[in-house]
């Protein structure tokens, strides 16, 4: 299952949660008979929970000085100001989700345990346009959609758990998109050798396959089409960026072309001018889906590769 980065109050708030939900974790929540938790139990975590509050808002204003101090070092590495960011998000979140079970915790039997479905569930009753899950969130969520869906045999009647698995499904949807789109655009026709490197995600293969993935949507058989939700929202944005500044004549697309034909191709590269500028171009958005999280590379190409016939995937 993928973890996403959680601050110390949110890993806290998870354990008090745990402990006072009757049923326990939400996979609990399937099986057995939902009952509301003691009086003592209820006070316990009010106490509980002002104390996380506090402790989060605390987290909060040491990540966001670590967070300028990570920014000094941005140029040559932006590797500590995307994990400090990251648990800035974490606690300043944590900070409104515990605020929020102060009320929460008198009226329902069972709360949600893990910042991600909380997440989940924040972002379905925002009214804003205001983004809340991240998408290690959406990524948590869609693993834990896939694991109560093996878990039950008929449908899931828990209200709340019914609301998680639909967000789950959508992402997953987005998953098998992703994945059809490698294994129909990107691997189909390729030798073993490349789908040998493929299947053990060797460094050199990840630039080829994410650079032919955006030269299809951006000058290729999808530069029409909308573009796939299983790339970041940054490099979506740079498609449609590149897709309005270029426009290629046939020389230059068929060199492009030829280049994105396979592993081999794309390592030679291209030859005219122009053609090396576009091709540059393609790759820089490339470099930026593979810097930090991203779905396309890490769960359609799991899933993707998990397809693969055995005599391939061996």
């Amino acid at each position: 299952m993928t973890a996403p980065i959680r601050c110390l109050s949110s890993h806290l708030m998870s354990y008090l949660v745990t402990w006072r939900n009757p049923q326990g974790r939400e996979e609990g929540w399937i099986f057995q008979r939902e009952t509301f938790p003691g009086f003592v139990k209820v006070s316990i975590c009010q106490i509980g929970f002002s104390a996380v509050a506090v402790t989060a808002a605390v987290e909060s204003i040491a990540y966001g000085a670590l967070s300028l101090l990570a920014l000094t070092v941005y140029r040559l590495t932006d590797r500590p100001f995307e994990y400090t960011v990251s648990l800035l998000q974490s606690s300043s979140f944590t900070t409104l989700w515990a605020v929020a079970d102060l009320i929460f915790n008198w009226f329902f039997p069972n709360l949600l345990t893990h910042e991600s479905l909380a997440r989940a569930w924040g972002q379905m009753l925002n009214p804003t346009s205001i983004r809340i899950r991240r998408l290690q969130d959406q990524l948590y969520v869609a693993d834990f959609e896939a694991r109560i869906r093996a878990a039950v045999h008929g449908g899931i009647h828990d209200p709340i758990l019914q609301g998680l698995a639909r967000q789950g499904a959508d992402v997953n949807q987005v998953i098998q998109e992703g994945a059809a789109f490698i294994t129909e655009h990107l691997i189909n026709g390729a030798d073993s050798e490349t789908l040998e490197k493929f299947k053990i995600r060797e460094p050199d293969i990840l630039p080829f396959i994410v650079t032919k993935a955006f030269y299809i949507y951006i000058f290729g058989s999808k530069n029409s089409e909308q573009i796939a939700q299983f790339f970041k929202n940054e490099t979506q944005a740079l498609i449609l960026e590149m897709r309005s500044k270029y426009t290629l004549s046939d020389e230059v697309k068929q060199e492009l072309t030829n280049t994105m034909k396979d592993l081999a191709s794309f390592e030679k590269g291209v030859v005219s001018k122009e053609a090396q500028t576009v091709f540059n171009e393609v790759r820089k958005v490339a470099m930026k889906e593979l810097q930090g999280l991203s779905m396309f590379v890490s769960h359609c190409w799991d899933k993707a590769s998990a397809n693969l016939p055995s005599e391939a995937a061996s």
